[in-house]
């Protein structure tokens, strides 16, 4: 949901709260979590183990700066919190063994997600 780009919440504390609902229910297909990689308040690391602890079988990166544009998205990129956060929770996702399933928004993001 497009409530997931504005601050009503913790967009990763929701999802986490969420798999209590979701995951006892769902049995026979895989359930991602979307992840907000550029949380500054998240050690990535220790929440995608408690990610996978909880039962989700991958990520996403979801909410995305990729969906935000012009000079916000430029302030973003500039104080460190873009896209390229996202593409490291990928990487360390898959490295954990997660399945990745990331949005991408052009050709060069397409190759970074790719290659994490």
């Amino acid at each position: 949901s497009l409530a997931g780009l504005m601050p009503y919440a913790d967009a990763n504390e929701v999802v986490m709260s969420m798999a209590s609902e979701v995951l006892p229910v769902v049995k026979d297909v895989p359930v991602l979590a979307g992840v907000c990689g550029t949380d500054p308040f998240r050690d990535m690391g220790r929440f995608l183990k408690q990610v996978q602890e909880a039962g989700f079988c991958g990520v996403q990166n979801f909410p995305t700066v990729g969906l935000i544009d012009g000079v916000f998205r430029q302030n973003l990129e500039e104080t460190g919190m873009g896209f390229g956060l996202e593409v490291e929770m990928i990487r360390k996702a898959a490295a954990m063994g997660l399945l990745t399933t990331p949005y991408a928004f052009d050709a060069e993001q397409a190759a970074a997600m790719a290659a994490a």
